[in-house]
């Protein structure tokens, strides 16, 4: 028995490939996910070249960004690329934790919703 061997289209897989990233590209859960995921390694490598010190300063114009009037305190490239980095991956954090957040409420909603349409048909054959 021969199989036949279906003829594939390098461009066609191309095409796919391509509509596919831009699907992903503008959710922004995925950016968030990606961006988490990219950031970590770099993140821990540079944090651990830090000093005490610098993991200080760090740590502090972390909790205070953007809200605090002051200019953020970096001393050098290496920290502000350590600030960087755990800044965007706070904000990749936010908007899959958000993003969470919302569907679970969006489920507790339609639960409610249907145990409300449940309890109104029981009601109405009670009645009838």
């Amino acid at each position: 028995m021969s199989e036949q061997i279906e003829k594939v289209d390098p461009r066609e897989i191309e095409r796919e490939m391509i509509e596919d990233a831009k699907r992903r590209a503008e959710d922004p859960i995925e950016t968030a996910g990606l961006v988490y995921t990219m950031y970590l390694p770099e993140f821990l490598k540079r944090v651990r070249q830090l000093s005490a010190r610098g993991r200080a300063r760090v740590l502090e114009s972390l909790v205070q960004y953007p809200l605090a009037k002051k200019d953020i305190n970096l001393s050098n490239q290496l920290e502000k690329e350590v600030f960087y980095f755990a800044d965007s991956m706070l904000q990749a954090k936010f908007i899959m934790m958000q993003a969470t957040y919302l569907e679970s409420q969006q489920e507790l909603l339609n639960a409610v919703e249907s145990e409300t349409s449940f309890e109104q048909v029981n009601e109405g054959e009670n009645n009838g």
